[in-house]
């Protein structure tokens, strides 16, 4: 599953697919989606795109998360931090979610 609004993001997604594995699109970038046709028909690999969803949704995804314990990886920076953690969200190399504490 890829939320990100990023088309690169959603090619990488796509590259750790299992054979028979299906990539859920749930978020876009503005640029095109380029995927690779010979790995999707001899790995037999489904994409499929949807909207992320209702504010009924949003709360059954929430009640799943607390249900079975599903935490996010949040890092807590400084202010002074934010200019490295936005270069490495550009270079696509943070993990998780940078909460700017003051």
């Amino acid at each position: 599953m890829n939320a990100a609004p990023s088309s690169a993001a959603a090619e990488a997604a796509f590259g750790g697919l299992a054979p028979d594995g299906t990539l859920l699109l749930l978020g876009y970038g503005h640029e095109p989606l380029s995927l690779p046709t010979m790995p999707m028909v001899l790995g037999r690999l489904h994409v499929m795109a949807n909207p992320s969803g209702s504010p009924h949704d949003l709360r059954d995804t929430l009640a799943f998360a607390a249900a079975h314990g599903i935490l996010p990886e949040v890092t807590a920076v400084s202010l002074d931090q934010a200019p490295g953690i936005l270069a490495a969200m550009a270079a696509g190399t943070a993990r998780g979610r940078s909460v700017i504490t003051f």
